[in-house]
């Protein structure tokens, strides 16, 4: 149990790469750096809404598409997602209240995500932007981590308002990764889903996280974590 554990905090990091690229030009590559550091300090200080506001408007409906799962989604359903979807489903119903999470906005989805540690700090804390391809609207920023090397790269989106980091490649590279750790642990990737929200929420989870919210208007809301 042990190595899913561990599994869980590395394979946020997967890499994630764009076929082709072209060097950012100067303004871009300082505009991009500027993201990257805004979002690293907004996550590091534990600034959840600050840190939601640098990510791209597809992490947000990312979020949202997560939290209405977690809210209507049965089983059947929810099984047909992608593996990452169907983590992060079962772990927003073994976290947050069913009124809370219906109320909830993605940036407050993502900022209370941050504000509770969810939204791994050690993801960011010993990394540095190093090059930066861009191509069009997206950028690519490889980093290094501790001066050392190549370490994951992070898909940036040219909106609006700026560049804005986009996590959805990076959850979703984790497929392969779960089904492989579910192969090794000789579990069924349901039961290996389980097993990792036990780890993380630190007590028995059940197969009732696989009945929606909404259908368990009998039982009381669960307590956040943290809360008494």
């Amino acid at each position: 149990m042990k190595r899913v554990a561990r599994f869980a905090i590395v394979a946020v990091l997967a890499v994630c790469l764009l076929p082709t690229s072209s060097m950012a030009t100067a303004g871009d590559a300082e505009q991009i750096r500027g993201a990257f550091e805004s979002y690293r300090s907004a996550l590091l200080a534990g600034q959840g809404h600050e840190a939601a506001l640098s990510l791209s408007r597809s992490t947000h409906a990312y979020y949202d598409h997560v939290r209405q799962l977690a809210l209507v989604a049965k089983a059947e359903d929810l099984q047909r997602q992608p593996l990452a979807d169907q983590l992060q489903v079962l772990l927003y119903r073994s976290r947050v209240p069913r009124r809370m999470l219906e109320s909830m906005s993605p940036v407050g989805l993502i900022s209370h995500s941050i504000e509770q540690g969810w939204i791994a700090r050690d993801s960011v804390s010993k990394i540095e932007p190093g090059k930066i391809d861009v191509r069009g609207n997206e950028a690519m920023v490889h980093v290094v981590t501790q001066g050392k090397g190549r370490g994951p790269a992070f898909l940036y989106r040219r909106e609006a308002e700026g560049w804005r980091l986009d996590l959805v490649p990076v959850m979703r590279a984790t497929e392969k990764p779960l089904r492989n750790a579910a192969q090794r642990e000789n579990m069924e990737v349901s039961d290996f889903l389980l097993a990792v929200v036990e780890r993380a929420v630190e007590r028995e989870i059940g197969v009732e996280a696989w009945i929606p919210l909404v259908e368990r208007d009998a039982a009381p809301d669960a307590p956040t974590e943290g809360q008494n």
